[in-house]
């Protein structure tokens, strides 16, 4: 069962990393993508975000079926344990003991390494980041797409249930559905995905509106293609990196809101690994005198910011080298 659970981990992981080579490869704005992503700043981002992901991996593969013994927790589990916390550096712990090893982030009330704790809230930023932002893009996209072409009462009808949605704040949404379903990983994304679809479907419709006009649609529609292969054939593609840099800030902006409602209360259940609840935790150690600083130091500079701002620069490359529209380079 393991085996099969690693096999099927690989198998993800090695689908979606050909499938975002052969989208560049296949790309109409290839030269112009390999020169945006040739900028430091640019291809700095784009290796921590292969950081997390790496980190994300090792915390999928099993190596054995006890809960939570992954190949990542095996390797952070080679860090000394301390007897209390200590500062970053520090040659001996709070009470005066010597450390049993050096530790770049010190270690928290416990003894444990907050370096180690940090890489461990990995995995839930990657499960509930692109799992929130999958959800939003499929609803948003589909619904998008309908709405920009075929106008009219699906067009009003659409547009009605965004509105209405978006008049509601994500907030008091996410909480209902959190305390109806529970703070389990898969509801908290389901959660978000649902608030988070909006602002795709609006884009993407004002996309479809426009496109659906171009001379290549109109051929299309007179020879006889039907209304799902006009869609998916002729518009979607040309939506894509509309959906690229949405995926990408969506993902940032859902890490962040984990982040605020886990350290509210409201979000993953005590026990995970998150960097919520280690924000939690900073919290409590700030208020000791002397205030235990590095707990939160080590989690927003290591572990939120890192990843946010990557995908904010992926977002901001894709889209200076697309131009966002892209309708000059397709109506030829």
């Amino acid at each position: 069962m393991i085996l099969l659970q690693n096999l099927l981990v690989i198998l993800i992981s090695g689908s979606v990393a050909y499938g975002v080579r052969r989208t560049y490869l296949r790309s109409a704005f290839r030269r112009e993508l390999k020169e945006g992503f040739r900028r430091p700043l640019a291809r700095f981002s784009l290796y921590i975000l292969f950081f997390y992901a790496a980190v994300a991996f090792l915390d999928f593969i099993y190596i054995s079926s006890a809960p939570g013994d992954t190949l990542l927790q095996w390797i952070i589990s080679l860090i000394p344990t301390e007897e209390s916390y200590s500062a970053p550096w520090a040659f001996q712990d709070a009470k005066g003991n010597p450390l049993n090893g050096w530790h770049i982030f010190g270690t928290n009330i416990n003894g444990k390494d907050v370096l180690g704790l940090v890489l461990s809230g990995t995995r839930t930023a990657v499960i509930l980041g692109p799992g929130s932002s999958l959800l939003a893009l499929f609803l948003g996209t589909t619904l998008g797409l309908l709405a920009g072409y075929l106008g009219g009462k699906v067009d009003d009808a659409i547009q009605w249930v965004y509105t209405t949605i978006a008049s509601v704040p994500w907030f008091l949404f996410v909480i209902s559905f959190i305390m109806v379903f529970g703070r389990d990983l898969v509801w908290i994304a389901v959660a978000i995905g649902l608030t988070a679809w909006v602002e795709p479907a609006r884009l993407i419709r004002a996309e479809a509106m426009q496109i659906r006009s171009l001379s290549y649609v109109r051929s299309a529609l007179a020879a006889g293609f039907g209304t799902s292969s006009i869609l998916f054939r002729q518009i979607l593609p040309n939506v894509s990196y509309i959906i690229v840099i949405t995926f990408a800030l969506t993902t940032s902006q859902v890490i962040l809101a984990e982040s605020v409602l886990t350290f509210i209360g409201i979000g993953v259940q005590p026990g995970t690994a998150s960097w919520g609840i280690l924000l939690t935790e900073s919290n409590r150690e700030l208020l000791r005198s002397p205030p235990v600083w590095w707990i939160f130091a080590a989690t927003t500079l290591f572990g939120i910011l890192p990843p946010v701002f990557s995908l904010n620069v992926i977002a901001d490359t894709i889209r200076d080298a697309t131009g966002f529209s892209i309708l000059a380079k397709k109506d030829d």
